[in-house]
């Protein structure tokens, strides 16, 4: 029997083991998802931007949730 290489065997690993995998998935994606926020704040304490202005919301907020309070914000100046 031939010996798989590395990149033949990571992508057994779905096939041979697809509880394990579907773990080992959820966690990187879980763990990608909450650096979001994190990555969003650095990016914009690192840049010349107000954290209170327009520009600076939308930079702080693109890779995160925006909070409860900045969509019933956002909802009522879009009603007003």
């Amino acid at each position: 029997m031939t010996e798989l290489t590395l990149s033949q065997r990571t992508q057994e690993l779905p096939l041979q083991h697809p509880r394990a995998f579907l773990l080992l998935a959820a966690l990187v994606w879980w763990g990608l998802y909450q650096s979001l926020i994190p990555a969003s704040e650095a990016i914009v304490s690192a840049l010349p931007v107000d954290r209170e202005s327009h520009l600076g919301g939308a930079q702080r907020h693109a890779g995160g949730v925006p909070s409860r309070d900045k969509i019933e914000q956002w909802l009522s100046a879009r009603s007003a």
